[in-house]
């Protein structure tokens, strides 16, 4: 499966800047360029950010060998960065830095042993271009609704931060969107009980619901687990939009025949709405593991 780790990601970046960028151009442009942001010196903190977070998921590595090692060459990266300040430094100085210390090597095997302790699933830029397409026209929908002003504002509220989560994710691909989506199940599993009637019925708020819960199943074995709980992902599970969207739709039906969350994310597990079966290889035998590390440790 694609791995959805800050250690990927960086290892993502640095391959992109390193097979891509030109050597007399600042460090700083070529791995704006990588990351996809816009080429201004205040967006670097960005790729500071991701540093910092690959840090922290190196250190939560357990039971690996000598681990020591390969995170030791990550905070050394991190301090080439500081010293040799990325709008200062040609983007040759840098990759020959990186290179001489097989630095992508050891990203890779960290990322690796890390998602392989953390699984958690990337999605891809397709899938997360129409996944704020539809939340988008979704609190479109809702502003414009004559849902009660102060359900409205907290809908308004929640799907905001599922946006913003969806607008930064190819920079934070930690599992906030996750967590997110959790968070709006939860806030309407505790205020359905209180709404007026009219709030109940409302197509647009059995829209959000149907969303809500279809994301939720889709990206978590439960919205109810502990916040932070890794997904129950198999090993090459490769997540679709059509195959959430036709979740979604199946999902809709269900939210007109069940009166409360709880019900419609019952049903929908029952009827196994989002199976995450893992693919089968060539062979027609089961994958049982994740591909190889690019290094090996001792």
């Amino acid at each position: 499966m694609n791995q959805s780790s800050a250690l990927r990601k960086l290892e993502i970046i640095l391959d992109e800047a390193v097979n891509n960028g030109k050597a007399e151009e600042v460090s700083g442009v070529i791995l704006l360029q990588a990351m996809k942001l816009p080429k201004q010196p205040e967006n670097i903190i960005d790729f500071y950010e991701l540093l910092k977070r690959a840090e922290r998921e190196g250190t939560k590595i357990n039971n690996v060998s000598r681990i020591d090692r390969y995170i030791k060459v990550l905070k050394e990266l991190h301090s080439f960065c500081v010293t040799n300040h990325l709008w200062n430094t040609k983007w040759s100085h840098f990759v020959s830095y990186i290179r001489s210390r097989n630095i992508l090597n050891s990203i890779d095997a960290l990322a690796n042993y890390f998602s392989s302790q953390n699984p958690q699933v990337f999605l891809e830029e397709d899938f997360i271009n129409n996944l704020y397409s539809e939340f988008d026209s979704l609190l479109n929908q809702v502003i414009e609704s004559d849902l009660s002003q102060e359900f409205k504002k907290s809908l308004v509220n929640k799907l905001g931060e599922i946006i913003e989560v969806l607008h930064q994710y190819s920079i934070d691909v930690t599992g906030r969107l996750a967590t997110a989506t959790k968070l709006l199940v939860s806030d309407l599993v505790t205020t359905e009980p209180d709404l007026i009637n009219e709030d109940k019925e409302n197509k647009v708020y059995k829209k959000v619901k149907a969303w809500a819960v279809s994301l939720a199943l889709f990206l978590t074995p439960t919205p109810y687990d502990i916040i932070g709980t890794v997904p129950d992902i198999y090993e090459f599970w490769v997540p679709t939009f059509d195959k959430l969207l036709e979740g979604e739709k199946k999902i809709e039906k269900i939210v007109d025949e069940e009166a409360n969350i709880q019900s419609i994310i019952e049903k929908a597990k029952v009827l196994c709405m989002f199976s995450k079966e893992p693919r089968k290889a060539i062979s027609g035998n089961e994958q049982k593991a994740l591909p190889p590390s690019k290094l090996d440790v001792d």
